[in-house]
């Protein structure tokens, strides 16, 4: 196994480690999982059924390679219907990051098809976000957020917003240019929404540094981002009471926790109060 891994430089042998990695992914498995794994993401992609952390250790079972053999496997496994091996294409290109500065024009056009013609869902999308593109800003940011004019390809829009939400310093204007131009292209309808709580996603993470500059552009878009958008770029932001009547009507999207949660529990301060009655009554 590990020399069909080393040696995969011909189409033969990169299939052959293909071929590998999927009987690794598919002897993991287990079917309940799957089933459970498959509803989740609602039919969208297949599952092996092997949870995060196992397929994490999974992975470091598979020896290093070059970035042009990684770049080959990525290619075939980034094509298959099953999420996992999806998951191992991103996380075996992940391992060259620290060499994205040289291999930015071959890995820049290899993200970009996949997320043309193989990306289907949030979670291969985001990992890509991740694990790839958030490494190649420092040369490609503008390229990126570029493409949230793509009206073709929802997954590359959604992107061109969710590569900076780890990146905001240094790369505000291109936040607000991707997200203005990604709402542009995609109207607020449901085959639309994950475009636009990708926009939400980046807007949430630029007002802790720029608060007023969201609000405003809030104001700008007002009917143009979806109402869950909106409420995705608001969490952070300290405002007066929502009075926006789909804050009222709708119950937050279970698609990613409130960061904001635990700490709006510790400011109830129930013992305080507790304690001052206790004081009056003695």
């Amino acid at each position: 196994y590990q020399r069909r891994v080393h040696g995969g430089s011909t189409i033969h042998e990169r299939m052959s480690c293909v071929s590998s990695i999927r009987r690794l992914l598919e002897n993991a498995g287990d079917t309940a999982i799957a089933h459970g794994q498959t509803a989740y993401l609602k039919h969208v992609v297949s599952f092996h059924g092997i949870k995060s952390k196992p397929l994490s250790e999974l992975v470091k079972t598979i020896p290093a390679a070059t970035l042009d053999e990684t770049v080959g496997l990525a290619r075939e496994l980034i094509a298959s219907s099953f999420w996992e091996e999806k998951a191992v294409a991103v996380a075996l290109l992940h391992r060259h990051r620290r060499s994205f500065c040289a291999a930015g024009p071959t890995v820049l056009p290899l993200v970009a098809w996949m997320l043309e013609h193989h990306v289907h869902e949030w979670a291969t999308s985001d990992g890509l976000c991740g694990k790839v593109l958030r490494y190649l800003l420092p040369w490609h940011a503008a390229e990126i957020a570029a493409w949230g004019r793509d009206a073709h390809h929802p997954w590359k829009a959604r992107s061109s917003c969710v590569a900076f939400v780890c990146s905001v310093a240094g790369h505000e204007d291109l936040i607000v240019s991707a997200a203005s131009a990604a709402v542009r292209a995609y109207p607020p309808v449901p085959d639309s929404r994950f475009v636009h709580l990708g926009v939400g996603w980046a807007l949430r993470n630029l007002s802790v540094r720029q608060p007023e500059r969201v609000r405003a552009w809030l104001a700008e878009h007002d009917g143009v981002l979806s109402r869950e958008g909106r409420r995705y770029a608001l969490r952070k932001l300290k405002l007066q009471p929502d009075h926006s009547p789909s804050a009222r009507a709708e119950p937050e999207s279970q698609s990613e926790p409130a960061p904001s949660a635990p700490k709006a529990g510790k400011r109830k301060a129930k013992p305080v109060v507790a304690s001052r009655k206790k004081r009056r009554v003695e």
